[in-house]
């Protein structure tokens, strides 16, 4: 089983737009910091930590991960790139 690294927001959304993928935020869970991303057909593809305040002023910003099978059925892929954009 393939381990996938977690993406930043700004990868998710760069990936969401080149796969042509209209995102929105699910209800979150108990702890109100996991989301999920559901896509158009209300699928959940991805899991989105929220930080806290406290960790946010530590540096975390959160993270994203997909679920492999989304992942595996969209190909919606993180993809290294050497143009310059951020």
């Amino acid at each position: 089983m393939e381990k996938f690294r977690m993406l930043t927001k700004e990868e998710l959304m760069e990936a969401a737009k080149e796969a042509n993928v209209d995102l929105r935020f699910d209800l979150p869970d108990v702890d109100g910091k996991h989301w999920n991303v559901v896509d158009e057909n209300g699928k959940p593809f991805a899991n989105v930590i929220l930080p806290t305040w406290e960790e946010k002023q530590n540096g975390n910003e959160g993270s994203v991960e997909f679920y492999e099978d989304y992942v595996k059925n969209k190909k919606l892929e993180k993809r290294d790139s050497d143009d310059g954009r951020k």
